[in-house]
């Protein structure tokens, strides 16, 4: 069903199009929102999305005013941020997730076509054994790539495709082993053979690092959920503490300082605590 929705999906043409290269700056963010939809595995198109967003920001709103004595322009600041933020890193976080299955999967994916080819195969049945064999999201991105050859993409456009859809470093050396050998020639199999085995070897220590950065990403959590926690105790127990405060002068360029500090801070942990294997 997916791949079929991945088909059917409205594309810029003809006056849309003229006005994408008129108007760059504004069609870009609609595009990147576009491509991580894809990336992220849901049939959602970009406009419901953005629908979803936009009644996020109106029900924060209308909860902070009906239950907080919190100025209008505060709260409506606190949900354009919050109501945008949420459905975002739900998102990425989905996208996320479905690459790192997907990379596990690539493997025996690779393993599959493997076989194929040498049971005398082409390519293309062995792509189609992956579509029907195994799951999503692998099994559906092969789907989508015969789907699209099926309407008249040729192989090399249908692969760089798949490769923008999940952009992981396993895949691209996966594609440029394919395009280089149909250009080339070439054993086919044993060239996806070993690849597939360095990709094994490859995920398997980076399942070992993860495991080893775990109570370090469990501290960055904390760390990051402490700020919120305490301004909700102190929120909870005396309400007037802060609307005291905003009153002041210095309040807004302190409240940047700190905001500023605090995605600073967030961004140096995940740096340490991040590891590319």
């Amino acid at each position: 069903k997916r791949a079929l929705y991945k088909l059917k999906r409205n594309r810029l043409t003809g006056q849309q199009a003229e006005k994408s290269e008129r108007a760059p700056l504004l069609i870009r963010p609609l595009a990147d929102l576009d491509q991580l939809l894809d990336e992220s595995g849901m049939m959602m198109s970009t406009p419901r999305f953005l629908f979803i967003v936009a009644l996020s920001i109106a029900a924060i709103f209308a909860a902070l005013v009906l239950l907080t004595d919190v100025p209008n322009l505060l709260c409506a600041v606190v949900a354009l941020l919050t109501g945008t933020a949420l459905p975002l890193l739900v998102v990425i976080r989905l996208k996320r997730k479905r690459l790192e299955k997907f990379a596990e999967q690539l493997p025996d994916g690779i393993d599959m076509i493997v076989r194929s080819l040498r049971a005398g195969h082409p390519v293309r049945t062995a792509f189609s054994m992956v579509a029907r064999e195994m799951q999503d999201p692998i099994g559906t991105e092969f789907g989508i790539l015969l789907d699209e050859m099926t309407y008249g993409l040729d192989l090399e456009d249908a692969l760089h495709n798949m490769e923008r859809r999940n952009d992981i470093p396993d895949l691209h050396y996966l594609v440029v082993t394919i395009n280089l050998q149909s250009g080339t020639g070439g054993n086919l199999a044993e060239i996806l053979s070993n690849r597939a085995s360095v990709i094994r070897d490859r995920y398997r220590m980076y399942k070992k690092v993860r495991a080893l950065s775990a109570e370090g990403r469990l501290s960055a959590m904390v760390i990051a959920f402490v700020p919120f926690f305490v301004v909700g105790v102190m929120w909870f127990n005396s309400p007037d503490y802060y609307l005291e405060a905003a009153e002041h002068k210095a309040f807004p360029v302190l409240l940047g300082v700190g905001v500023f500090l605090y995605f600073f801070s967030m961004f140096v942990i995940h740096r340490i605590v991040n590891f590319r294997v």
